[in-house]
């Protein structure tokens, strides 16, 4: 590996170095003692002085160590030692996965109870005809060509024919206890529009992970550890 290499190498070059610093240690503690007791040398002053000499030993040590490879290689070493914190706390994925379903089925409930509150009106009214045979004529004369061609009052020339294609499908839904269509932009319009199969998953993903990071947090101080001490 990269990091025994250059471990090997400056295992060379302190052991190389080290007669070196012996005698410069010896020189400068000579050279302190001839100097004033009031003045410090400067080089006894907080820093470490490598001679050219050091210098150049130092720089053969890694002349022929690769930087780029040894910094990755220890970037993987690194990570290798990262706590899989998710797998601590949630070990077969089933809190996830629980969260994940559970959020993705309160976004879609959502949408159908906007659905159903956005056509609530027209199924009373709907309902109100007496029976179904006749609220099922009504729903034609509001929202069909046969409404229009027979001049019905009650047609619905307000709208697109998309819209009233849709109000069709939905309060017959309603009327006949089917499911309305979770596709249906004009209901969603007030409620951010349809849904969106990617911006749902994101957001179930982004509710799955909040739990985990929270049990993460509640294991932590449990158990004592701090907040920025994640290897093992």
């Amino acid at each position: 590996m990269l990091i025994n290499n250059m471990a090997a190498n400056m295992q060379n070059y302190y052991a190389a170095t080290k007669t070196d610093m012996k005698i410069e240690q010896k020189e400068t503690e000579a050279e302190s003692r001839k100097e004033s007791k009031s003045a410090a040398s400067p080089k006894m002053i907080g820093t470490i002085n490598i001679s050219d000499k050091q210098a150049e030993k130092l720089e053969k040590a890694l002349a022929n160590t690769d930087l780029s490879a040894l910094i990755k290689e220890a970037q993987e070493f690194n990570d290798e030692l990262e706590v899989n914190w998710n797998a601590v706390v949630d070990p077969d994925g089933t809190i996830y996965a629980r969260t994940y379903v559970e959020s993705l089925a309160r976004q879609y409930e959502n949408a159908k109870n906007t659905i159903e509150q956005y056509y609530a009106s027209a199924h009373r009214d709907n309902l109100a005809q007496g029976s179904e045979a006749a609220a099922m004529n009504y729903l034609a004369l509001k929202y069909t060509k046969f409404g229009r061609d027979v001049g019905s009052p009650f047609y619905r020339s307000d709208m697109s024919e998309a819209e009233r294609q849709m109000a069709l499908r939905q309060e017959r839904a309603l009327l006949l206890g089917g499911r309305v269509t979770l596709g249906d932009p004009y209901a969603l319009q007030s409620n951010g529009g349809m849904l969106n199969m990617e911006q749902t998953e994101k957001i179930a993903k982004q509710a799955a992970q909040d739990v985990i990071d929270q049990l993460i947090r509640e294991y932590k101080r449990t158990h004592g550890i701090d907040e920025i001490d994640v290897r093992v």
